[in-house]
């Protein structure tokens, strides 16, 4: 009976028990097999559905390529240069009677736009003499072909009749804007 106990043992209870391991984890390697593959499958057809997305958008993409490469061409300038180049040409289409820079500078410091939004940008102070309507019709020009621009500050004074150049309802104008620049990666 001893004897009949140990064959029991050593020939059908421990290869059962093997026998149950090795099943269980074939099982559970079929179980996670299945899920990746589900997974992956998942994630193809995601993919198949944003290429299709992809190739719809394609043309109307193209169309917006030129506002894109001119926002491109705004931000990778110099701010200053550029902004400053407009206004002489401003300033000349004006035959310098309504509109005369007095000053144009590189502001100091940190604007408080640059700190909310969390970008960087160039500060731009400016000052100018003109009639209001005139001043007006410049500054629309401005902030149409340079939207990346920000009025932080204007400030309008009456001219001083008696100081040179000073005519009949114009104005001095005190302007500071900041410029949002494109943000330079390390």
């Amino acid at each position: 009976m001893k004897t009949l106990f140990s064959i029991f043992v050593i020939g059908l209870v421990g290869p059962g028990i093997v026998a149950l391991v090795l099943i269980g984890t074939g099982w559970m390697g079929w179980q996670i097999f299945f899920e990746e593959l589900r997974l992956r499958k998942e994630r193809f057809e995601q993919h198949q559905a944003d290429s299709t997305q992809i190739m719809e958008q394609e043309p109307h993409a193209a169309a917006w390529a030129k506002s894109v490469e001119f926002y491109r061409t705004i931000l990778s300038g110099d701010p200053y240069t550029e902004i400053g180049n407009q206004l002489r040409r401003a300033e000349e289409d004006s035959y310098g009677r309504v509109l005369r820079t007095s000053y144009r500078r590189e502001g100091n410091g940190r604007s408080v736009g640059t700190i909310l939004a969390g970008q960087s940008g160039d500060i731009l102070e400016m000052g100018f003499r003109a009639r209001f309507l005139d001043m007006q019709d410049v500054f629309a020009r401005l902030e149409f072909t340079r939207p990346h621009l920000l009025l932080e500050q204007l400030k309008i004074e009456k001219f001083p009749m008696g100081a040179a150049g000073g005519s009949q309802g114009n104005l001095k104008f005190d302007v500071r804007y900041l410029a949002f620049s494109k943000e330079e990666k390390p």
